[in-house]
């Protein structure tokens, strides 16, 4: 951000991007690189009961560029990204359970992701869009009434993907 409140993506010198700028001997400027990112869930992961809301853990990098940070992606601020998040809950017979999903981007419930619904498990939540990165990180976060497997989420079916826009 330079004063006034001007932000830039890029500085170039003819056709080439400068990746650092200097005054002096201070760097002053950066330019952020974000590749396409990618999780995969590795095993299950088991919701407390109750409906409280938990971040999901164990995740797996989908893509090569992929850093995972406290169970998720930082996205810088200001970057524009699609996005695709899908949550799958296990499979059981009884009484029907809440479920639900929701992409996180920091604090914040991303655009209308939040989704909860009712069910005997074996059921999934799909979402895909835009969000503006806020420099914190981009988590999946489930929940679900009962425990044992209706509340548990699978690695199967279970992922997030952003890539940026471009």
């Amino acid at each position: 951000m330079f004063p006034g409140g001007v932000a830039t993506k890029f500085f170039a010198i003819g056709a080439d991007k400068v990746k650092k700028l200097y005054v002096g001997s201070t760097q002053v400027w950066a330019l952020v690189t974000f590749v396409a990112s990618g999780l995969v869930k590795s095993g299950s992961f088991a919701t407390s009961s109750g409906n409280a809301w938990s971040r999901l853990t164990g995740w797996t990098g989908s893509t090569g560029g992929t850093i995972i940070e406290s169970d998720g992606i930082r996205v810088p601020e200001g970057l524009v990204v699609n996005y695709s998040v899908s949550v799958t809950f296990g499979a059981d017979t009884g009484p029907s359970t809440t479920q639900g999903a929701r992409l996180m981007n920091g604090i914040a419930i991303v655009n209308d992701t939040e989704t909860s619904w009712t069910g005997y498990g074996n059921s999934s939540m799909t979402k895909s869009g835009t969000l503006t990165g806020t420099g914190e990180l981009v988590t999946v976060e489930a929940r679900a009434s009962s425990s044992g497997s209706r509340g548990t989420v699978i690695a199967a079916g279970t992922s997030l993907t952003l890539t940026p826009v471009t």
